[in-house]
C-alpha cells in the first residue's frame, strides 16, 4: 500500500530486494553448474582424446605388423629377433610389442614400460643369447604353445614357454599374438644347434624341440 506521501513502504522494498537476492542466487548456481557440466563434457572429449592418441603415437604399435598368414612359430620367432635386435636399437623392440595381444600390452605397455621389461632378467636373455631355437607349436582350441630353448652367453641353457592366443576381434582378428611369457629357468635339455645367431640368416631345423607339454 502507498503511504500517505505516495512512497512505496518500507516492506515492500524488502520484498523486492530479498526476491532479487534470490533471483539472483539461483541464476548463479545454475550458471555454476552449467559451467561445472560444460568442464567435464570437455574433460571427457580431451580424456578420449588422448586415449586414442595414446594409443597411436606414444605407445608406438605397429598396426601393421601382426597378420593372419603368421604362424605361431613365426610370430615368436620375429619376436625374439625383435628384442636380440633391440639390445642395441629400443626401437627395434617396436615389432615385439606389436605382437603382443592388447592385453598383453595393458599389463606391460605402454612401450617405454616394456622395453625396461624385455630388458630386466629374466627376459633380457631372450636377447642376449648366443643362439636360440624355436619349436614346434603345440595348439588346442585358438591357444599355442611354443617353446624355446636357448644358450646364454655363459653357456647355460634355459627355456621360454611362449603363450600365443588366435585373436577374435578387429583390427587382428585371425592373427595370433602372444598372450604371455614363461621362463622356465635352467633346463637339461640338450644345447640348441644354431637356429639364428647374431648377423646370421635363415633359421635352423627345429626337430630337437617338439616334445612341448600339452595344453589343458
Amino acid at each position: 500500500m502507498p503511504n500517505v506521501d505516495g512512497l512505496a513502504s518500507p516492506n515492500i522494498h524488502a520484498r523486492v530486494a530479498i526476491n532479487w537476492r534470490r533471483g539472483f542466487a539461483k541464476f548463479l548456481a545454475l550458471f555454476a553448474i552449467g559451467m561445472a557440466l560444460a568442464w567435464f563434457a570437455l574433460r571427457s572429449v580431451d580424456s578420449s582424446i588422448a586415449t586414442r592418441h595414446a594409443s597411436i603415437a606414444p605407445d608406438r604399435i605397429d598396426f601393421s605388423i601382426a597378420q593372419p598368414t603368421l604362424q605361431p612359430e613365426q610370430v615368436v620367432a620375429r619376436q625374439v629377433e625383435s628384442m636380440r635386435e633391440g639390445v642395441l636399437d629400443a626401437d627395434k623392440l617396436i615389432d615385439c610389442y606389436s605382437l603382443a595381444t592388447p592385453s598383453n600390452r595393458a599389463q606391460t605397455g605402454p612401450f617405454n614400460n616394456f622395453v625396461e621389461l624385455v630388458q630386466a632378467e629374466p627376459y633380457a636373455q631372450l636377447g642376449l643369447c648366443k643362439d636360440y631355437q624355436v619349436g614346434t607349436a603345440v595348439v588346442t582350441e585358438g591357444v599355442a604353445a611354443v617353446l624355446v630353448s636357448l644358450r646364454t652367453r655363459d653357456d647355460r641353457s634355459m627355456a621360454f614357454r611362449f603363450i600365443l592366443e588366435k585373436q577374435t576381434e578387429q583390427p587382428y582378428v585371425d592373427c595370433w599374438m602372444t598372450a604371455g611369457v614363461f621362463a622356465l629357468g635352467a633346463a637339461d635339455l640338450p644345447t640348441p644347434s644354431v637356429n639364428r645367431s647374431a648377423g646370421e640368416g635363415e633359421p635352423g631345423e627345429q626337430s630337437a624341440l617338439r616334445q612341448e607339454p600339452r595344453i589343458d
